[in-house]
């Protein structure tokens, strides 16, 4: 009994031994087994591309891009701080009729030209108007004297202005906006300017200023002269159509927003033509400027200066934010006190008009074959007011290790499809024409037309090259 309890214990432990043997032999084969499979999927790695993903960190920094941004409202001069003169996309003013032709035919373009060489020096665009009636200024003619003196109609007003806290009174002369050779002579001044400025590569836009005071098509403050409002069809006829016909290549902007010119106004729009609204942050909050969101970069004008809005109580920044929300504005006019009060502020207000790109990812393969197409997803977000109005297009760069661009290829993504406040996703195809193998570096730049030299846009993505690429990873390229 014994002798057989010491076999079956014999038994028992040879069982034991050989299952531990089993055990070990198992993990042994299925440690191989993974071995052999990372060795495995190593090995496809480099066979096949590896995509990766860049995630673009974006920046605050004010980017100054065409058709948008902080406007000044004066001649840069050293009267400025340069810190200021930095963040202004634009310079603006409006000049009188008589300033810029004091004889009929004889015209001093030197005037207009000294405020575009000033902006030109400092890389900036300049805008402006010219009036007829002006009653902010201390003199008789607004209208050049010898349009009175060649038979034109007009009436002397008394006006008056209490800049310095003292009134002072002045004439002047106040032009029958129906009479035929008043109408005349002002077509043949609006034709020369559209010669010499229509298409100009430094006027980003020209404000239609011809009829009524400022130009603003109303009578406030010239109603002494005692004229008859104009048709609607006249001030189409007269006043706009002789811009459009002058200005085919150049932005136009309506500068006023009289009622009894609604339709008109609509097929100014449709022509094209954009609008200002003046008086914010008192008279209006711009809402009006929706009338051509989508179509054509709106200008807001604020209703008075900084330290008269504080001493008003008018002046709120939030009140500002939803003005520029109201209408969707791509320029805002503002002054040197008014940004020095919060720089911070409108720096953020300088990016948020008009549109404002972001690269924000680009999927893409860090190895590729001669031959093969590169297959690439970007996303970009519009954290603007408004879509881009400027012609664009998107090109995909091939920069050499000290990003000097190589080559750069069109791609089918628009930029006009990137709206307010939404993330746009795109899926490419591009054969990488023309390169031999070796290693690259992979960016992406908008152009404004595809004979410009280099990118024109900025993106608020950091990382970008003097030459505005932004550089978003490296490629192999291999036989």
């Amino acid at each position: 009994m014994k002798q057989n309890k010491n076999s079956w214990l014999r038994i028992f432990a040879i069982c034991l031994v050989g299952g531990l043997l089993l055990v070990v032999l198992s993990l042994q084969l299925q440690e191989s087994s993974e071995t052999s499979s990372q060795e495995m999927s190593s090995s496809s790695q480099i066979i096949e591309p590896e995509f990766i993903t860049f995630y673009g960190i974006d920046t605050d920094e004010v980017l100054l891009n065409p058709g948008k941004g902080l406007v000044l409202r004066s001649y840069p001069d050293s009267t400025f701080d340069p810190a200021f003169l930095d963040k202004i996309a634009i310079g603006y003013t409006r000049f009188d009729w008589s300033e810029i032709e004091p004889e009929e035919g004889q015209y001093r373009w030197d005037i207009i030209d000294d405020y575009i060489s000033a902006y030109h020096a400092l890389g900036k665009e300049f805008a402006f108007g010219v009036m007829n009636a002006n009653s902010s200024v201390d003199k008789m003619y607004v209208t050049p004297e010898w349009v009175f003196e060649a038979g034109a109609e007009g009436r002397a007003i008394s006006l008056y202005h209490d800049w310095t806290g003292e009134r002072v009174y002045f004439d002047q002369m106040i032009p029958n906006w129906s009479d035929p050779i008043f109408i005349e002579k002002m077509k043949n001044f609006v034709k020369a300017l559209g010669e010499r400025y229509d298409g100009h590569p430094d006027v980003p836009y020209m404000d239609i200023r011809s009829f009524g005071n400022w130009g603003e098509q109303h009578y406030y403050e010239i109603e002494e002269a005692g004229w008859e409002y104009i048709t609607p069809e006249m001030f189409q006829q007269d006043y706009l159509q002789p811009y459009l016909d002058a200005f085919p290549n150049t932005l136009l902007v309506n500068s006023g927003r009289e009622k009894r010119y609604a339709e008109v106004y609509q097929w100014a729009v449709e022509q094209g033509m954009s609008m200002r609204r003046d008086g914010i942050m008192y008279f209006y909050d711009g809402s009006e400027c929706m009338d051509v969101y989508g179509k054509a970069p709106a200008i807001y004008e604020i209703a008075y200066g900084y330290h008269d809005l504080v001493e008003m109580g008018l002046w709120d920044e939030d009140k500002l934010m939803e003005a520029l929300e109201a209408g969707r504005p791509s320029y805002l006019q503002v002054s040197q006190e008014m940004y020095q009060s919060d720089p911070a502020f409108f720096d953020a207000v300088a990016n948020l008009l008009g549109y404002h790109f972001r690269l924000k990812t680009v999927t893409y393969p860090q190895t590729l074959s001669v031959g093969e197409s590169c297959e690439m997803t970007f996303t970009f977000s519009n954290d603007g007011l408004t879509p881009l109005y400027e012609p664009a297009l998107v090109y995909l760069g091939v920069l050499d290790e000290d990003g000097n661009l190589l080559q750069r290829y069109l791609t089918q993504m628009d930029p006009h499809d990137w709206m307010p406040d939404e993330t746009a996703t795109h899926r490419i195809s591009i054969y990488l024409e023309g390169l031999e193998p070796g290693s690259y570096r992979l960016a992406v730049g908008l152009y404004r037309q595809p004979e410009d030299e280099n990118p024109t846009y900025l993106l608020g993505t950091s990382g970008g090259t003097e030459d505005k690429w932004y550089p978003f990873g490296n490629l192999v390229l291999t036989d």
